[in-house]
């Protein structure tokens, strides 16, 4: 068979750059697997929420703390080591902490209450357990991603609980962070850490780690792509049969026609997940956020909510959170199970959301476009679902009349905008999710069809990637042999 230059062009491409890549390649696909059941450690909602310590609002507060909040737009109220504090901005932010029945700013946490914090984390969601070591540090392995550095120094807790929990606490918030334990630790060494090249000293380094993502990924495309263009060709050629090649590389071959295009489409989805060159840019929601906020609160409106506020919690309330809205103040309660209710700021009598109000919202954020329809799901749709992250349902979804089709969601207990998808996240959600996990139908999220369909995927992968580290290991000893022989001949001459 005789090849034009292009075609002697991808050969050598693909050959070398299997050299290259063929270990990692092989790596990506087997860590993926792990990753199909261990996820990279985070404290979930749900955790988060069963972890915190009910709310006790009782002889709150000190005189001057509405003084001392005023001029935020949003404070969360929670428990910190029994005693009642409100800090400025989202919950799990590295803000101010105020306590409130002294009056006093928290300051950075000590040792001792970071050990407090997290044990009683930990009892909250029913592990009883003793603290080994409380290390101060600045990141490590499993905190090395960028929004923890808000919340330096972090207290690492060690336990001594049955599942080798380790928490880590924030030092100027007092929040519990992140909880990792022994069994996921481990096997995020064999999926998560390898799969994201999210080792420690690469991924401190932000701008390098993206770009060696990035460009690894592009190259296993090109690589791929290569591969199977002149696997088919090949094919073609093979007059009726499938290959023409004997040993591994007719194994290469084959493996390449049956799942060259799944290994193609997962190694291309895991690069757009990088985002590559700003192609998939989202807006973001800032600028609807910031249309949604009212006046920054005053003493008057926080001081008035904190005189009643303990005559209507609930046994299981966990944290409040007071917001200044453009249409008043808004005051959402939430209990340990993740349940949400809105109260009115005048009485704190129940104040539910109604499709009115998510109209007007609407309105508010986005006065330039037309609205195409806003309903209420309780079911995810193509884009706000649950799988592998925990989404709030039921929810309110609203899908305006620009080109895009642009949607938002909110909540639908407390009228918070929880999600936007513009043309740019829509690609996003596409491109990666719906080609790296499969998330294009609601009947392929369901398990275990999806766990059958993606480890049988996968492991075609495997081979094709396992197949071509055994080609390439074979053309490298070729290749050695070839130099030797042809140092022998010049010996000889």
């Amino acid at each position: 068979m005789s090849y034009g230059p292009i075609e002697r062009g991808l050969i050598f491409a693909h050959r070398w750059l299997g050299i290259v890549l063929a270990l990692l390649m092989l790596l990506w696909t087997v860590s993926g697997i792990v990753m199909l059941y261990v996820a990279f450690p985070v404290l979930t909602e749900s955790e988060r929420n069963a972890g915190l310590e009910t709310l006790d609002l009782e002889d709150c507060c000190a005189e001057g703390v509405g003084e001392e909040l005023a001029g935020s737009s949003r404070l969360v109220v929670s428990m910190l080591a029994g005693e009642p504090v409100a800090r400025f901005g989202a919950s799990f932010s590295a803000g101010e902490t105020l306590r409130l029945r002294d009056g006093r700013w928290l300051g950075d946490l000590s040792a001792n209450s970071a050990r407090d914090v997290a044990l009683t984390h930990l009892n909250n969601r029913g592990t009883r357990a003793a603290a080994e070591t409380v290390e101060v540090i600045d990141i490590d392995q499993w905190t090395v991603s960028g929004q923890f550095r808000a919340h330096q120094p972090l207290y690492k807790v060690t336990t001594d609980s049955a599942a080798g929990d380790v928490l880590y606490v924030s030092g100027p918030s007092g929040e519990v962070l992140l909880d990792t334990h022994r069994r996921e630790r481990f096997w995020n060494w064999l999926g998560a850490v390898p799969h994201w090249l999210y080792f420690r000293a690469l991924r401190a380094e932000q701008t390098l780690w993206h770009q060696v993502v990035v460009w690894t990924s592009l190259l296993g495309t090109l690589l791929i792509a290569a591969g199977i263009y002149l696997g088919i060709k090949r094919t073609l050629a093979a007059g009726g049969r499938w290959t023409r090649y004997l040993g591994a590389m007719r194994w290469h071959h084959l493996t390449g026609l049956f799942f060259g295009l799944v290994t193609l489409t997962w190694v291309f989805s895991g690069l757009m997940s990088m985002n590559p060159w700003g192609l998939m840019d989202f807006e973001g929601s800032a600028e609807e956020r910031a249309r949604l906020e009212g006046e920054p609160l005053n003493a008057e409106d926080i001081n008035s909510v904190l005189a009643i506020v303990d005559r209507a919690l609930d046994s299981g309330d966990v944290s409040m959170t007071i917001s200044a809205r453009v249409d008043g103040v808004s005051v959402v309660v939430l209990d340990r199970d993740g349940r949400r209710r809105r109260l009115s700021a005048d009485d704190l009598s129940p104040r539910p959301v109604t499709l009115a109000e998510i109209k007007t919202m609407i309105a508010t954020m986005r006065p330039d476009v037309s609205t195409s329809s806003v309903e209420q799901i309780a079911e995810g749709d193509a884009y706000y679902f649950n799988h592998k992250r925990e989404v709030r349902l039921p929810a309110y979804r609203a899908i305006l009349g620009d080109a895009p089709a642009t949607r938002y969601y909110f909540d639908a207990d407390t009228g918070e905008l929880l999600r936007k998808f513009d043309a740019a996240a829509m690609q996003y959600r596409w491109w990666h999710a719906g080609l790296h996990s499969l998330d294009v139908t609601p009947l392929l999220r369901m398990r275990p069809l999806w766990d059958l369909i993606m480890l049988v995927l996968l492991s075609g992968v495997t081979a094709v990637c396992a197949v071509g580290c055994w080609v390439s290991v074979r053309h490298l000893r070729g290749n050695r042999r070839r130099r030797a022989a042809d140092n022998v001949a010049s010996a000889d001459h």
